[in-house]
């Protein structure tokens, strides 16, 4: 974890960022969170059967989430059998068939195009948000304004073309 101001940066992009009165920023993309699975995993029977998780290194052992399939809301019962320090890292590990994992749109829609994994649903009331942030000063610099546009304008096409490609 970067300390902007000690350190002497001008900017930090960080996801899902606590507040901070010291910093202020701006939101360069928002994406919905998936469960995704192996293209021959079948779903679970019920609500209360667990399925296997590939996930980050925070995750609880087992969990219950709720997700938006189509119009309909359902449950499922995760329970995390694998932990992994990237979600690129989980991407892959979905995709080589080693449990369910949530995961940004954004890492995933190559790989739903194709066919090698499946959408199980959308997570109920989670999004991420990659944020650019600064230096909470009056006048911000022209520097900083100029890369928060280039974020701005530049990156959902830049994420698209290049984290998509699993």
């Amino acid at each position: 974890h970067v300390d902007l101001i000690d350190e002497g940066y001008d900017v930090v992009i960080r996801i899902n960022p606590r507040p901070d009165s010291q910093l202020v920023g701006r939101c360069f993309h928002r994406d919905d969170l998936l469960l995704v699975a192996p293209a021959d995993l079948a779903r679970p029977p019920d609500a209360e059967t667990p399925v296997s998780l590939v996930a980050g290194s925070s995750a609880p052992v087992l969990q219950k989430r709720g997700l938006i399939d189509g119009n309909s809301e359902r449950h499922v019962t995760l329970k995390t059998v694998l932990r992994l320090p990237s979600p690129l890292m989980v991407r892959d590990a979905v995709v080589a068939g080693a449990g369910v994992g949530i995961l940004p749109r954004m890492l995933i829609a190559r790989s739903l195009e194709q066919g090698l994994v499946q959408d199980w649903g959308c997570l109920v009331d989670v999004r991420i948000e990659l944020w650019a942030l600064h230096a909470s000063r009056r006048l911000t610099s022209a520097r900083i304004v100029a890369f928060l546009d280039f974020l701005s304008g530049e990156m959902p096409s830049f994420l698209r073309s290049t984290l998509c490609a699993g």
